[in-house]
């Protein structure tokens, strides 16, 4: 198994960054094309729960309360279908930072966000 081959990675890095652009744009439509089109997708954050493309559409669309700067963006492919993307993420003022991470899976329409979870925890990597 070859992991991180480039080219992958960077079909997943374009997926996440257009995820990414529009979650800041609030562009609901982009970011749910983003979205597996499955019941088993599944989004996880401090106090909610969100099972299926349709649930996760209608969390991210009753909320308008900006989003997070990333930092720290770690890519890893698996296999020519499978990827997460794990980071940290920061508010401006004094929202908590977190980390965030995304499980991406190439589908016949390309990568697609299959699964997220979203946490409140401490920053910074483990020695």
């Amino acid at each position: 198994m070859q992991i991180d081959k480039p080219e992958i990675v960077a079909e997943v890095r374009a997926a996440f960054t257009a995820c990414e652009t529009a979650f800041v744009a609030n562009d609901a439509t982009t970011r749910d094309a983003l979205f597996w089109d499955h019941p088993a997708v599944l989004r996880i954050g401090p106090g909610e729960v969100a099972e299926g493309k349709a649930a996760v559409s209608a969390f991210r669309r009753g909320r308008d309360i900006g989003y997070p700067r990333l930092t720290d963006i770690v890519i890893t492919r698996y296999s020519d279908d499978f990827a997460t993307a794990f980071c940290e993420y920061e508010w401006t003022g004094p929202k908590p930072r977190g980390k965030q991470s995304r499980t991406w899976l190439r589908t016949p329409a390309g990568s697609r966000n299959c699964a997220a979870h979203v946490g409140l925890a401490p920053v910074g990597r483990a020695p």
